[in-house]
């Protein structure tokens, strides 16, 4: 029996595929020639040409010609079309020609769909037209008004399932398989969010098997659909949207998901949706769009339901794009985590807490502006008091004010016993409990949020300068403590209500 494929499917499945390249010449213009293309999941297209390739010829004056290799070109745009019938636009293409007969093609992205089907039509809408110059013009980076994503446990943090309740015959009555089969939908699974630039759905595509007497399939996709008033690139809409959208998704589920899927929409109104879809390969892409399933929704153990908890998933998206644009020190440091599943329980130590001590610094700026500016004055009397004094001589005088510091400290300290008590749960007890923690505890004086506040920093210390190694499972002990930390404030700065944070500090437990 073949397997069935997901509801959100491939346009076109990693492969190689024979094409016809569209090539620029050393002197303008272009030319087919025949190559291949390779199509390949979670990393970026390569290919290959081959035959009376545009080469740059010197030629002497008896009329000889040489040339030199490699030679290589770059270009913004390179097209081709698939033996399939399919056009592909590579962008951020670079040509390498190793041999008069052959060279070899890499991209950042490769953008795969039907061709446009508009040339040699008869009456077309401006947008139209325009799509056709671009189209032409290999310098131009087509733009896209429209972009589809799938990304793991979407359906998970969606907070909303597609079906809400089913009936079948009562067991005992009547002949065996006698009667109805059905299943309820639930609206409220499809939700939008719009503002003056975009919208944003958070959907489910569905595949219905009938016909079939003797099984009976209704399976769903998740999906998440964001359209622009202002087309983007591909690499703008990867950028502004859909890595946010990732690493949303990968705070409120904990684990690093992947991008299935991703897809963009060509504008102009007058085609079919499926015409203008148009599937996107490059790196960080697996190609392997799922179908809802319970187990794995319920596996997932996300402390986001969006449905439920009332959130804004635009909302959330602007959010970390305001971050990012801000250069917050959390989202920077984290958010560069959330992608890597191999590091170092000892790497991960390092990056949760300078993401702690950025986050308080970023949060405690006004103050410890207005500190340092009293600072400044502070010293600054001080100096001249010491100068009317004259008890120093000038080379005293000279090293007091080279290593009298000019700014005030900023303890790690007071950041990690800050952020510790902004949490709706006291999460402390259970740092206190890590092995790796308990010798510096005993040194430490005050309250436990203090004495736990210490030890990290000491460990911290001692880690960042090498004084002492660790053994990896306790690092990774406490590691799982600190990412729960600092999932609840990347929660918070993402405007997650106090319930949601309290979910993150409790999973597990």
């Amino acid at each position: 029996m073949a397997e069935e494929k997901p509801p959100l499917k491939l346009l076109v499945e990693p492969d190689e595929y024979l094409c016809t390249w569209l090539l620029p010449g050393p002197n303008g213009g272009e030319s087919e020639h025949a190559g291949a293309l390779d199509l390949p999941a979670n990393r970026p297209p390569t290919g290959s040409v081959y035959g009376n390739i545009p080469i740059q010829w010197n030629e002497t004056a008896t009329g000889q010609r040489s040339a030199g290799f490699p030679q290589e070109v770059q270009l913004p745009r390179l097209r081709a079309r698939l033996a399939n019938g399919h056009d592909v636009d590579l962008i951020d293409a670079s040509i390498t020609y190793w041999l008069p007969e052959h060279g070899r093609i890499s991209a950042g992205t490769a953008i795969v769909g039907a061709p446009d089907g508009l040339r040699g039509c008869g009456t077309k809408t401006a947008s139209e037209v325009q799509d056709e110059e671009q189209a032409a013009n290999q310098s131009v980076v087509p733009t896209y008004s429209r972009v589809s994503a799938q990304v793991g446990a979407l359906d998970a943090v969606a907070g909303a399932a597609p079906f809400s309740g089913w009936t079948f015959p009562k067991g005992g009555e009547g002949r065996h398989l006698e009667g109805d089969w059905t299943v309820s939908g639930n609206p409220d699974s499809s939700q939008k969010w719009s503002d003056d630039d975009v919208t944003v759905r958070l959907e489910y595509d569905a595949a219905i098997g009938i016909g079939n007497a003797y099984a009976f399939r209704f399976v769903v996709s998740p999906v998440v659909r964001i359209e622009s008033r202002k087309a983007l690139t591909v690499r703008d809409w990867v950028d502004r949207w859909i890595v946010p959208l990732r690493r949303i998704v990968s705070i409120a589920t904990g684990d690093a998901q992947p991008l299935t899927y991703l897809a963009v929409d060509a504008s102009g109104v007058d085609r079919s949706r499926a015409h203008k879809r148009r599937q996107v390969y490059g790196s960080g892409i697996t190609q392997e769009p799922y179908q809802s399933d319970h187990a794995a929704v319920r596996k997932s153990s996300t402390a986001v339901h969006i449905a439920v908890d009332g959130l804004s998933l635009l909302d959330m998206l602007r959010r970390w794009q305001g971050l990012e644009d801000d250069h917050h020190p959390l989202i920077e440091t984290y958010g560069a985590m959330l992608s890597a599943t191999d590091e170092h329980p000892r790497s991960r130590f390092l990056l949760l807490v300078q993401a702690l001590e950025g986050l308080h610094g970023h949060e405690t700026a006004a103050a410890y502006e207005e500190r340092r500016n009293h600072h400044t004055e502070e010293r600054k009397t001080l100096i001249e008091a010491i100068q009317d004094a004259g008890i120093l001589n000038s080379q005293q005088l000279k090293f007091v004010k080279k290593n009298l510091t000019k700014n005030p400290p900023r303890g790690l300290n007071e950041a990690l016993h800050h952020l510790l008590g902004e949490l709706p749960v006291d999460l402390t007890p259970r740092l206190a409990a890590c092995k790796l923690l308990r010798n510096y505890l005993t040194e430490a004086q005050g309250p436990e949020a203090q004495r736990v506040a210490y030890a990290l920093s000491r460990v911290r210390n001692d880690l960042a300068h090498g004084n002492k190694g660790f053994d990896a499972y306790d690092l990774h002990e406490t590691v799982r403590v600190l990412e729960r930390i600092v999932r609840a404030h990347a929660l918070r700065l993402l405007g997650c209500p106090e319930p949601v944070l309290e979910r993150v500090c409790n999973l597990d437990q």
